[in-house]
């Protein structure tokens, strides 16, 4: 199981959903291979980061305990995992701050057993700490809590994924950045454009997060846990909302 994490001089590729998370024979190497690859981002003050997750037989699951968000889009769009067409909900930001974050996915060693590799970030205090521009999840589900969802500005509800705007180049928006059909509308790819996005007690799966541009990871965290119980446990199995 390995995470893909690297810095991108272009535009990144169309997401395949797609971190390759192989059977490794040894949880410490698998976890210290991808704090390296990280840590190294992080010193170095990568500007673009881009972390693709596939899930394989199933998706990772997350929890965060706030989500706020600016030029918030979200849209249906196909995607291929592993080979097999899926419809996501793709949300993408131009900005988004969060309260502590937890993303973990359980693999198969065979005769080994199974293993999870849980990565989690935040200082551990009730307001955001964490911050990522140009960044985008393919979700498969997702709840909210308490306050729930708000979006605030100028909402629009029912358009077509592929006019729904999130970043921008200089004062212009970018053109479909969610990836969408070119001739979705009346298809089912369509979704919602709003100027901000406010999320509590998030927590659900996916299949890919991406982020492209600054972020900052307090207190990162990365590590391999043998089995699905304890510390091991799903990020969106607990009953309360993430802080680490």
């Amino acid at each position: 199981m390995t995470t893909s994490v690297a810095t991108r001089t272009s535009p990144a590729p169309e997401p395949r959903n797609g971190t390759r998370w192989g059977r490794a024979g040894m949880l410490a190497t698998v976890a210290a291979a991808a704090v390296v690859g990280i840590a190294t981002l992080v010193d170095q003050h990568v500007l673009a980061l881009y972390l693709d997750i596939d899930s394989e037989a199933s998706p990772a699951s997350f929890n965060t305990t706030a989500l706020v968000g600016q030029d918030v889009g979200f849209g249906m769009v196909p995607t291929s995992v592993n080979g097999t067409q899926k419809s996501v909900l793709r949300a993408g930001f131009a900005s988004a701050t969060l309260d502590g974050f937890c993303l973990s996915q359980t693999q198969s060693l065979g005769a080994l057993g199974s293993f999870t590799l849980k990565v989690t970030a935040g200082n551990g205090t009730s307001a955001t700490d964490i911050s990522a521009s140009n960044a985008s999840f393919d979700l498969v589900n997702f709840t909210a809590a308490d306050a729930g969802i708000v979006l605030s500005g100028q909402d629009q509800i029912g358009l077509a994924t592929s006019d729904i705007t999130t970043t921008k180049t200089g004062t212009s928006y970018d053109s479909n950045p969610l990836g969408g059909p070119e001739t979705s509308y009346g298809k089912g790819w369509i979704g919602i454009d709003a100027s901000k996005g406010s999320f509590t007690k998030l927590k659900g799966k996916l299949y890919s997060a991406r982020v492209l541009g600054n972020i900052s990871l307090p207190r990162l965290s990365i590590k391999a846990f043998s089995g699905t119980s304890g510390d091991a446990s799903a990020c969106d199995a607990a009953t309360t909302a993430y802080q680490n």
